[in-house]
């Protein structure tokens, strides 16, 4: 076998996984939103754990081997690729499909963003803004103890610059206590870890799911190119609800929200010096 041709069949062989898979991922997804009581229901089961359909894990995989199959590292390369084969009608057809599969996921995430969107409008929480009191007593549960506890009770002192200001930081997570204990492991952190698996202190400070941007392809896209590239070894820990976004929030002593940003996808994060100019004002403005 040349070199082209068997070039030839690894592009071939990784198309056509890739297009099955991602065709049996709309399939089955249809079919357990129609088994699910909620569309709420059907979007908090498909964590990282999921063996099978729509998730957050298995698509990143599919992406991962189609890349790794084809002999490249990057959809721009995979796309170089095809395009210097597209006169061969065969390679033509299969990339075709491929695109009318990934059509297709990207109409079927639409269709539940609008629902999740619609269900979190019939089911929404009271939501504060700056000026306003944050929900402090709304029970949390404490990673590494598992015992259920408070915003306001596990406020610790913490962290370098932000120490220095008198803030005290917390995380709070929406995933399960299994996959906080695997991130404390991992990355060795001081922070207390808050669970809030029923989304109660996520809802009450305007944060939602958004379906189509933890979920797009331009995401398993990017996440298959690191592990691919070897700058990460993984797209989320076991439990984790990636459809949750989170965000940056800042209370004054009393509980007061001073500063409230509210991310637009999974990276997009307010820059470190806004938060202590933010915690600077906050001193100066609580000085006697």
């Amino acid at each position: 076998m040349s070199a082209d041709t068997e070039l030839r069949s690894c592009l071939l062989q990784a198309v056509q996984t890739l297009t099955k898979g991602l065709s049996s991922m709309v399939q089955d997804g249809r079919k357990a939103i129609e088994a699910s009581p909620s569309i709420n229901d059907f979007v908090k089961s498909r964590g990282s754990d999921d063996p099978h359909g729509l998730m957050c894990v298995y698509p990143v995989n599919l992406y991962v081997a189609c890349l790794r199959t084809a002999g490249v590292k990057s959809r721009r390369e995979l796309e170089s690729l095809w395009a210097g084969m597209f006169s061969d009608v065969e390679v033509q057809e299969n990339v075709e499909e491929l695109l009318a599969a990934e059509e297709k996921w990207v109409g079927l995430i639409s269709e539940l963003d609008q629902e999740m969107t619609s269900y979190e409008e019939k089911t929404a929480l009271d939501v504060i803004d700056v000026g306003e009191k944050f929900p402090m007593d709304i029970a949390l549960v404490e990673t590494k103890s598992g015992d259920t506890v408070s915003l306001k009770s596990s406020v610790e002192a913490q962290l370098g610059d932000f120490n220095k200001l008198g803030c005290q930081v917390v995380v709070v997570a929406s995933g399960n206590r299994e996959g906080g204990l695997r991130w404390f492991k991992e990355y060795d952190c001081s922070l207390p870890l808050l669970l809030d698996q029923d989304l109660q202190l996520y809802r009450h400070i305007g944060l939602h799911r958004l379906v189509s941007v933890a979920w797009d392809l331009k995401v398993f896209i990017g996440y298959a190119e690191a592990v691919v590239g070897g700058r990460v070894d993984r797209f989320a820990w076991p439990g984790d609800d990636v459809t949750v976004i989170g965000g940056d929030f800042i209370s004054d002593s009393e509980g007061t929200a001073v500063y409230m940003y509210r991310s637009k996808e999974q990276y997009d994060r307010p820059d470190v010096t806004n938060l202590l100019e933010c915690l600077e004002q906050v001193n100066k403005a609580h000085k006697p």
